[in-house]
């Protein structure tokens, strides 16, 4: 996937007046299109530079089973997700070794973990990279049919999307890589899993990353209205 990188200005007026620029970034397609089906989701990553009260995890009572963030046995994750998930058409044996990946909660705990971890100081693309692998793990796991693991998913993603570990650090770059995260994690969950989308929308209003998830609303709307 090659790299592009798009700005898009976009005055937002918040309680207080306080305008912020909204920044589409990061990995996107290359002809420079909003997602607008499935297969593009996790091709487009947009992201907002915004300076807002920093916020803790929501908790919730579907969340995952707690795990600290090993380094080591996320790569492995990961390295065996990709091997599968890039399969055209898999065999039997390998689908359902997929879908026994995207389905346990310990899994599912690790990567939440990677995306709730402290902002990196500065940029870096395999930092980024890895990131943007965990992602492509949440979303394929949200496309599983009948993911018995959904409801530990979906708080997951909650809890990402709403976290302000992108508030952690002062590199810009890095700021809006990271909002890019919780910004695409909500396009999949609009795409997947509507329903689960609209009650995160209801519940941000009250929490201090109100801005991105709006920003996110507004790109999956305006992203739909473009097709129709």
């Amino acid at each position: 996937m090659r790299t592009s990188r798009i700005a898009i200005t976009a005055g937002l007026v918040l309680g207080g007046g306080i305008a912020l620029v909204l920044w589409l970034g990061r990995a996107g397609r290359s002809d420079g299109h909003l997602p607008v089906a499935p297969s593009s989701v996790t091709e487009a990553t947009p992201a907002l530079r915004a300076a807002v009260p920093r916020l803790a995890p929501t908790p919730s009572a579907a969340s995952p089973v707690l795990a600290s963030l090993d380094p080591a046995a996320l790569r492995a994750l990961l390295d065996r997700h990709r091997s599968f998930a890039d399969k055209a058409l898999p065999l039997a044996a390998q689908r359902a070794e997929l879908d026994a990946l995207l389905s346990d909660p310990e899994n599912i705990a690790l990567v939440r973990a990677r995306l709730l971890a402290a902002a990196p100081a500065t940029f870096s693309p395999r930092e980024e990279g890895e990131r943007l692998a965990v992602v492509r793990f949440f979303t394929d796991a949200l496309r599983m049919p009948d993911n018995p693991a959904h409801a530990v998913l979906v708080s997951a993603i909650d809890d990402v999307v709403l976290s302000g570990n992108h508030r952690t650090t002062s590199d810009e770059r890095v700021r809006r890589s990271v909002v890019g995260d919780k910004i695409e994690l909500f396009v999949s969950l609009s795409t997947y899993a509507a329903t689960d989308a609209h009650e995160l929308e209801a519940r941000a209003p009250a929490s201090a990353n109100a801005a991105i998830v709006d920003y996110a609303v507004r790109l999956v709307r305006g992203s739909r209205a473009a097709v129709r």
